[in-house]
């Protein structure tokens, strides 16, 4: 319905089947998916940080900060980064 705010994101890629069921910010999408995003903030990092700490490997299509280095992490849960940095559908 218009004017009424959505209850997740509206990210998905009908090309590899996603979706994304996180609350959005201010446009429709959540701040991952936000094309307005700035990842290279603190905040944006902080909210990446309590997905990892939350073992919250869903990563489709996020935006991801240009300097991100992970290779040093151990992560004991599954990740799925497709589409990641990618060209929105």
């Amino acid at each position: 319905m218009p004017g009424v705010p959505s209850a997740s994101c509206n990210y998905s890629d009908p090309r590899l089947g996603l979706r994304c069921d996180r609350p959005p910010t201010g446009n429709s999408k959540c701040s991952f998916h936000d094309p307005g995003s700035d990842s290279s903030t603190p905040m944006y990092r902080d909210l990446f940080q309590k997905l990892i700490d939350a073992k919250d490997g869903k990563w489709c299509g996020f935006k991801l900060p240009d300097d991100l280095r992970l290779e040093a992490h151990v992560f004991d849960f599954p990740i799925d980064a497709r589409a990641a940095n990618g060209p929105a559908p």
